[in-house]
């Protein structure tokens, strides 16, 4: 018996690092990058090291930005009324649609989106162990029902080096191709998706936000922040 346990555990012990090594990249049918997948919470996304969020075209941390009573109140024409205290303490980071490790906590307490944030929601970098910058971006995705929505990860980007030789990029893009076999290249009717462009050396991880051409209207049904229809 103690034989047959130990040959046990060698097995289970051979198998462990592929297992873990496949949930890495591969989490509920969500593709992942450094232990991010599209789909987590932004609540989520505490373990990285964040680039400071910062306002381009002053290449100044929005923290420092002047947040004036004009730019709260249009702010909160995007939300329902329940989210004015959160959406005032995140209001820099709204904004300037950008996240940092500050950010996250104060992103995280928001609910009662009657929109999406932007396009592209608020947006966080960090550079992989590897060195390779990598660009997260945050909107709001609805639930199963008008009150369930929340902050997580549509999309994963990541840029290689120009300085790979084509043959070091064929090799990556073989890479990828076995790491997300098990998640559909992009198609504008699956989700999630990843792509590789090997001109560009861009991966991207991505997934639709709510239901295809229904996505406006599932915000819209959040408690308050819909219209009672009337003729008169």
């Amino acid at each position: 018996m103690a034989i047959l346990k130990g040959i046990t555990l060698f097995i289970y012990a051979a198998l462990l690092p592929t297992t873990v090594l496949a949930e890495d990249y591969v989490r509920n049918g969500n593709p992942c990058l450094s232990g991010i997948c599209v789909g987590d919470e932004i609540s989520t996304l505490t373990q990285i090291p964040w680039k400071t969020a910062i306002f381009d075209a002053l290449k100044k941390p929005v923290l420092e930005m002047k947040i004036t009573d004009a730019d709260v109140k249009n702010l909160l024409a995007g939300f329902a009324p329940n989210a004015a205290a959160a959406v005032k303490e995140a209001a820099p980071y709204l904004k300037f649609g950008t996240f940092d490790e500050r950010g996250i906590p104060k992103l995280a307490k928001i609910s009662g989106f009657c929109r999406e944030l932007t396009s592209m929601g608020v947006i966080g970098y960090f550079r992989s162990e590897g060195g390779h910058e990598t660009t997260v971006f945050v909107n709001v995705v609805p639930g199963a029902g008008p009150s369930s929505q929340s902050l997580r990860v549509t999309q994963i980007e990541r840029r290689f080096p120009s300085e790979y030789t084509s043959a070091q990029v064929s090799e990556l893009s073989k890479q990828l191709e076995e790491r997300y076999g098990a998640v559909k290249k992009t198609n504008p009717t699956s989700n999630p998706t990843w792509e590789f462009v090997p001109y560009e050396r861009k991966l991207t991880l991505r997934a639709t936000v709510g239901k295809l051409g229904q996505y406006a209207d599932q915000l819209k049904q959040y408690p308050s922040c819909g219209k009672t229809l009337t003729i008169d």
